[in-house]
């Protein structure tokens, strides 16, 4: 588990275009995401589907928090998402479905 979680980190530092710059482009982040953890988690496909196509995430790239954040979903939230949504009506969110 922690050198799954060392190897994701590494991979966000080593797609950036230079050791500066704080974001990696959405295709980089999308073809790493498959290619570190496509088979291991169900949710990767649709992660990548919504970083391809979400202009915001096509104009900024995605940062090392949201590149973590990502990883920390795909491990703790379950592929129907029941978890994700008792915690959003816990927290008073209204479900927008």
């Amino acid at each position: 588990a922690a050198e799954l979680r060392s190897l994701h980190v590494y991979t966000h530092k080593f797609c950036r275009e230079k050791p500066t710059r704080k974001a990696i482009g959405a295709a980089e982040a999308a073809l790493m995401l498959q290619l570190l953890h496509g088979d291991a988690f169900p949710h990767i496909p649709k992660m990548c589907e919504f970083i391809e196509s979400h202009d915001t995430v096509q104009k900024r790239g995605i940062l090392q928090d949201e590149w973590n954040m990502i990883l920390n979903f795909c491990k703790e939230i379950e592929p129907d998402l029941l978890e994700f949504e008792c915690e959003r009506i816990r927290r008073g969110n209204s479900c927008s479905c």
